[in-house]
């Protein structure tokens, strides 16, 4: 995850920086996306090398599958800073920083906590779920904020949609 971070972090830095910047960040940022792709194909390694990841994964195809489309996205994020394309680059290290989370859930789906001392404390999707009730009063919580919230990141990066320049080290 550190290595999702720091390549996403130095994509943005790529995307934001001033252009006189943009080729020394975007060296390093395809340097830390290939570092990224060596933390995930060592990650993914000794998963499938571990009794204890093999013995929770309850859904295998699926979390394959998330694999080769995590490692596809660093490779578009990588193809993409090649080219100059700093903005389809940050949109796939997005992707691929949130592939993991994904990739996780679907491999032990249904189960939500799996606990490595006794596998009949594991806790799946049904115990987990909130009651009936308690998801109406959330529905209607998250009603009038979701737009708010949403309106208001878009403000935020249309209002922040340039490059920075030598006057202002921050944007706020």
């Amino acid at each position: 995850m550190i290595a999702l971070v720091a390549a996403h972090g130095a994509t943005f830095l790529t995307l934001r920086l001033p252009a006189a910047d943009a080729p020394t960040t975007g060296r390093l940022a395809r340097r830390l996306v290939v570092g990224a792709l060596a933390a995930v194909t060592t990650a993914t390694a000794l998963g499938l090398l571990s009794d204890r990841v093999r013995a929770a994964t309850r859904q295998p195809l699926p979390a394959v599958l998330l694999v080769v489309v995590l490692v596809g996205a660093l490779l578009a994020a990588r193809a993409a800073l090649g080219r100059g394309r700093p903005g389809v680059a940050l949109a796939a290290t997005g992707a691929a920083l949130a592939l993991p989370v994904a990739l996780v859930g679907a491999a032990l789906w249904p189960a939500v906590l799996v606990s490595t001392v006794d596998p009949a404390a594991t806790l799946d999707v049904a115990d987990a779920a909130a009651s009936g009730p308690t998801l109406r009063l959330l529905g209607w919580l998250a009603l009038p904020l979701l737009p708010a919230l949403l309106g208001f990141q878009a403000m935020c990066w249309w209002v922040f949609r340039g490059r920075t320049d030598g006057r202002a080290p921050v944007y706020w």
